[in-house]
């Protein structure tokens, strides 16, 4: 995602296991970001989603990520 300070900053997009998704928070996966990460690697954002667009290959679609998350 753009920023003034940097040209990228980290975002986290993450799908939760079905039995776990209704007790996770983004607050409290940024705070365990924050304690187990190097400054530069912590994520600014969190974003759950219920699954990552893919390519035919199996591939995670990470242009489909970005024009999806850098507008938010």
């Amino acid at each position: 995602m753009p920023q003034k300070k940097c040209y990228r900053c980290v975002v986290a997009i993450v799908v939760p296991r079905r039995e776990s998704a209704e007790k996770l928070s983004t607050e409290e996966l940024i705070g365990y970001c924050r304690k187990r990460l190097a400054s530069y690697k912590k994520p600014s954002a969190v974003h759950l989603v219920n699954e990552l667009p893919r390519s035919d290959l199996g591939k995670v679609r990470k242009d489909v990520l970005r024009e999806q998350f850098s507008a938010r």
